[in-house]
């Protein structure tokens, strides 16, 4: 399993090397928007798919980086959560936290741009374990972390206010390795800013 102390080092190494891969690509590759970085904040609805309590309606939000490699190609950088789940398989009060790294491929068109994702993700769902009790009147034992790998994938859209200001939305799976609840699923909205 990985240790998510050591996250914060990797998420710097990504970012330097988009920063040097990112001007090299825009110099040598054309593509249909001039900028090179595109930065997310998006918020919406999340779940499980293989826990059937769990509900649609958790909280979700997403920190986003995207920095184009080639033409219609970006490799991103997300990291967000799921969270606020009242009872997910034997835990309750869970959040599941997330770190993925994946290539965007894109198809444009005048003042809209969608695509699909695909990659690689560093899981951690944090709850409190239940122990006994009814649905309505749970016993709660210790609490529990558990860190994992897993994939992402979805599809994504981006619509143009502004020559830098766009409406980002996307629909994006989440498999982990571990645990009782392994699928999840969010849907996001928010806004980006390219440059």
């Amino acid at each position: 399993m990985p240790n998510l102390k050591t996250i914060p080092g990797v998420f710097a190494l990504v970012l330097a090397i988009f920063g040097v891969a990112g001007p090299a690509a825009a110099q040598t590759n054309s593509t249909s928007s001039p900028t090179t970085y595109t930065a997310t904040l998006l918020a919406g609805l999340g779940g499980s798919i293989d826990e059937n309590d769990s509900g649609y309606d958790n909280s979700s939000f997403q920190l986003g980086f995207s920095v184009v490699t080639q033409r219609a190609v970006r490799v991103g950088v997300r990291a967000g959560r799921i969270g606020s789940f009242d009872r997910l398989a034997n835990t309750a009060e869970s959040d599941l936290e997330y770190l993925t790294i994946a290539g965007e491929y894109l198809f444009g068109e005048p003042g809209f741009v969608s695509g699909f994702f695909a990659g690689l993700g560093a899981y951690r769902l944090e709850g409190t374990r239940v122990i006994g009790g009814t649905l309505i009147q749970p016993v709660f034992g210790d609490p529990v972390s558990t860190t994992t790998v897993g994939l992402t994938g979805g599809f994504t859209g981006e619509f143009d206010i502004t020559r830098q200001l766009v409406i980002a939305v996307e629909l994006a799976l989440h498999g982990t390795t571990q645990g009782e609840a392994q699928v999840f699923v969010n849907g996001l909205v928010g806004v980006g800013f390219k440059f």
